[in-house]
């Protein structure tokens, strides 16, 4: 299995968009190495073409150990403004800076289009109803 494995979603409000990271580390200890993601420390997406975009992480996240799989997982929230949703909907996604409470990394992502993909079905969603 690879260290490091990410669920996301698009949760779409009445007003507002936010986007949802499920972090999956294969470590009992990742919780204690990296620590919690910080409300104040924002995340960074850099996309293919050198543009990049801040994320205000919606609340402070610690990770939790599933005592099934013995993984430690993060659940992290973060609001997208308008300028977020228009450069995640152009473009494709290069990397994920995480500022951890214990310092900062940088992931390689592998579906550089998913969330694209997403809003563009959230699109259709939306004219279908």
């Amino acid at each position: 299995n690879d260290f490091l494995e990410c669920q996301a979603r698009l949760i779409k409000t009445k007003k507002e968009y936010f986007l949802e990271f499920r972090f999956l580390l294969n470590s009992l200890k990742a919780a204690a190495i990296y620590g919690a993601i910080d409300p104040s420390n924002p995340s960074k997406i850099d996309f293919i073409d050198g543009d990049f975009i801040y994320l205000e992480t919606y609340a402070l996240t610690s990770g939790t150990i599933d005592p099934v799989t013995g993984k430690t997982i993060y659940n992290v929230q973060y609001k997208l403004n308008r300028e977020d949703i228009k450069s995640i909907r152009k473009k494709d996604i290069n990397t994920l800076t995480i500022l951890w409470t214990s310092g900062a990394d940088q992931f390689e992502i592998c579906k550089i289009d998913l969330l694209r993909n997403m809003f563009e079905c959230i699109q259709k969603r939306k004219l279908q109803n």
